[in-house]
């Protein structure tokens, strides 16, 4: 699977790609080499111009370099682990190791501190207090934030970005993050700062307005699939309530005409019931049980406590659920409705709030109702077997 490489600046950069290359076997771990490499040798090609411009020496740019390379394959400054089929146990070989890589450039202690600092955290733009060498490496990392169309670009970036690198973040999240690294993000070199300031203050603003219109377009408000959705699921959600409660109904009527019958004639003596006690008993006691797990199921749930009202008006509990605001004077309730609607974030929560509410009234309703149903199929099959023992052997 090897390919030719690209040449990045420095032939023993070549030396760390190919090395990094023998060492993963995996597919999408090398199409993840391949991606970084270009992005690599992009960076370097921009910090090469901006160091000339600044003029500044080659061990300089040779610190750039080093900068720019491990910051994009900082995700392999990890521990591999390999299966050891003698000993079976796991031993990890280092896949990029700084301390190898700044030896080989012979780099001071105090370049080998800064680059270390400056790559512990990338989410974290650096600061004034870096050498000239990083700070160009870093201009050049962050020149995407000046270029025009940037909203585009982003867009296809964090799409690709996503196909390598999958993220449990969603988009909001993503684009908040890349709003706060750009609003902390200064360039340092003067030709970076003559041509990419103005455009990055401008991409940000975009962003924001960017950000803000795709959280309109994302709310439920406005998106008609998404409350066809919550309304289709209310539907059902009600319609299934009242099929539980019709059929927790049945039970209750059936059993109760079982018991209405049976209990009387086994009490008058009317008739000689002594052979048949243990079938007569077992039914009774299922109609019994089965009309106590029927009722459990049709029994409403209780309200809210007068300590938990605080939970309607941050959209925690739905404040249109009638059993939430009966408790609530009018005035209340209206007040609270009307400002809970007005609030796009709360609205929201108190509309998924409500349709959970009902799921889990429903969800208890059925799990009670398939115990009644249980019981009196059980019931009904022992009271036939013992009927039928009655007759054989009583």
């Amino acid at each position: 699977m090897q390919q030719e490489i690209n040449d990045t600046g420095i032939p023993k950069f070549k030396t760390y790609l190919l090395e990094l290359k023998s060492k993963v076997t995996d597919k999408e771990e090398y199409d993840r080499i391949s991606y970084l490499e270009k992005k690599v040798k992009n960076a370097m090609t921009i910090a090469k111009k901006y160091s000339k411009k600044e003029g500044h020496s080659k061990s300089e740019f040779t610190i750039t370099q080093v900068y720019i390379f491990l910051f994009y394959f900082r995700i392999f400054d990890t521990y591999q682990e390999l299966s050891n089929v003698e000993n079976k146990k796991l031993i990890g070989q280092k896949i990029i190791d700084y301390k190898a890589i700044y030896e080989d450039f012979n780099l001071s202690l105090e370049d080998q501190s800064q680059l270390t600092n400056a790559l512990k955290d990338y989410s974290v733009p650096i600061d004034k207090n870096y050498s000239t060498g990083i700070k160009v490496g870093h201009d050049a990392i962050t020149t995407i934030l000046g270029k025009k169309k940037f909203i585009d670009k982003m867009n296809g970036a964090i799409d690709e970005f996503e196909f390598y690198f999958p993220s449990l973040l969603d988009n909001s999240e993503k684009y908040n993050q890349i709003l706060d690294y750009i609003s902390r993000t200064r360039f340092f070199s003067n030709a970076a700062q003559e041509k990419l300031f103005q455009n990055k203050v401008k991409n940000k603003n975009e962003l924001i307005k960017y950000i803000q219109k795709q959280k309109v377009a994302s709310s439920i408000t406005n998106n008609k699939r998404a409350m066809t959705m919550v309304k289709t699921s209310s539907r059902n959600q009600i319609d299934l309530l009242s099929i539980a409660d019709k059929k927790a109904g049945i039970m209750i009527t059936v059993n109760s005409i079982l018991l209405t019958i049976l209990i009387p004639l086994f009490a008058s003596f009317i008739f000689d019931f002594s052979s048949y006690l243990i079938p007569i008993v077992i039914l009774v006691v299922t109609s019994g049980l089965t009309i106590l797990f029927a009722t459990f199921a049709t029994r409403p749930s209780a309200g809210i406590k007068k300590e938990e009202q605080e939970e309607l008006f941050s959209g925690e509990r739905s404040i249109f659920y009638f059993k939430n605001f009966a408790q609530l004077s009018k005035d209340k309730f209206v007040d609270e409705a009307h400002d809970l609607l007005n609030r796009d974030e709360a609205f929201e929560k108190a509309v998924f709030t409500d349709l959970y509410d009902v799921g889990v009234d429903l969800d208890r309703k059925y799990k009670r109702l398939r115990w009644c149903y249980t019981i009196f199929a059980s019931g009904i099959i022992l009271t036939i077997l013992s009927f039928v023992f009655s007759l054989l052997f009583l």
